[in-house]
């Protein structure tokens, strides 16, 4: 009996080579937690200062000096610029604070030993001021009232400084100065004072460092139907 070709070289048929059905089910969506990348970066928690270990008079008394040497340096800019303005030089004004300490031999125009001088009793006494402040008023008032009672606060400082101050301590500073320049800068400086409840609160509420983590993310995959059970047993028959 003789053996047909096409029987001899019959193959059973693929599953690729199978047809698929008319009507093919819908792709099911699976969700999977997928790890991030850098779990650390992810999880890493807020970078917050530790929580304030003193008194509330400590941290008044923190927030009043801070807030003081902030006032001292918009001022001694203040000064820069109302030279620069007027004409005159730049450390004028500062080397005219240093005649505190250093008499006639700070009186220059100069930046040097007397611009360092002065710019340091300026500051000095900024934190001064400020350190007081903190102590008449309360870290509770709102900013408004604090700047507001920061300028009365400064221009009576400014009164006493120029009636008793510096004509017994200072009578170079006391001839020369303009008062209405320095009028400004306390000003400027008074307006600055209403910061002081906004630091004295942010002392005493700093919580310390809580870790934030963050849900992982979950990416949808599709998944192939399952081929029917007709489709399946024609394709074993096939095989077999």
């Amino acid at each position: 009996m003789s053996v047909l070709p096409a029987e001899i070289d019959a193959v059973p048929p693929s599953e690729e080579s199978v047809p698929a059905p008319e009507t093919a089910l819908p792709a099911i969506i699976v969700s999977e937690a997928v790890e991030p990348e850098d779990k650390f970066e992810e999880s890493r928690p807020v970078a917050l200062a530790p929580e304030w270990i003193g008194s509330m008079f400590s941290a008044r008394l923190m927030a009043g000096l801070q807030t003081g040497v902030i006032a001292g340096l918009m001022t001694t800019a203040w000064f820069i610029f109302e030279a620069w303005r007027t004409g005159r030089p730049l450390w004028a004004v500062l080397n005219m604070i240093s005649t505190v300490i250093l008499g006639r031999s700070g009186y220059v125009y100069a930046f040097g030993i007397a611009t360092i001088v002065g710019i340091s009793i300026h500051l000095l006494v900024s934190a001064l001021y400020g350190i007081i402040f903190s102590m008449l008023v309360s870290p509770r008032a709102r900013p408004f009232f604090a700047a507001n009672i920061g300028l009365l606060y400064s221009f009576a400082g400014f009164a006493f400084t120029f009636i008793w101050i510096l004509p017994r301590f200072a009578p170079i500073m006391f001839r020369n100065a303009p008062r209405l320049e320095w009028a400004g800068a306390h000003f400027l400086g008074g307006m600055v004072l209403g910061l002081y409840p906004d630091m004295a609160r942010s002392l005493l509420r700093r919580p310390l460092p809580v870790a934030v983590t963050t849900p992982e993310p979950v990416v949808e995959t599709e998944v192939a139907p399952a081929a029917p059970d007709g489709l399946g047993s024609a394709i074993g028959d096939v095989r077999s």
